[in-house]
């Protein structure tokens, strides 16, 4: 599991949804979620969670897409199993590991250095208490 440390930044409703932006290093990084408590509020200390699973890896792409957390990175490490390859990252939000099939490792030539674009969809990303930092 991924784990970011971040501070929200701004918190919007809509009808039953909230879209939360939380400022990690610099870099925006917005979740959709249905329920939010008191816990929860402009310059709380967060933790964000995302599978490795959950993240895209883009290379040499052109074009638009409508997800919004997409992060300039590279490649740090890559280690190839028969089924999955687990991809080692350095990105603007910190370092990061992503899973994805053999055959798209292989076919994308995914290798270390190479620069890369991530793609994380606001729905799949968990928001948690920084029990840490508040205290």
């Amino acid at each position: 599991m991924n784990t970011f440390k971040g501070t929200i930044s701004s918190i919007e409703s809509h009808d039953s949804f909230r879209l939360v932006e939380v400022d990690i290093n610099g870099e925006p990084m917005k979740l959709i979620t249905l329920e939010l408590d008191e816990r929860f509020h402009e310059r709380a200390n967060v933790l964000l969670l995302v599978k490795e699973t959950d993240i895209v890896i883009a290379k040499n792409r052109s074009g638009t897409l409508s997800i919004e957390n997409k992060y300039p990175c590279s490649i740090s490490g890559v280690n190839s199993g028969e089924v999955f390859s687990e991809i080692a990252i350095d990105s603007p939000l910190g370092a990061m590991t992503a899973l994805v099939g053999r055959s798209a490792q292989d076919s994308m030539k995914l290798e270390p250095d190479d620069r890369i674009q991530v793609f994380i969809r606001a729905n799949e990303i968990a928001l948690m208490e920084n029990k840490i930092e508040d205290k």
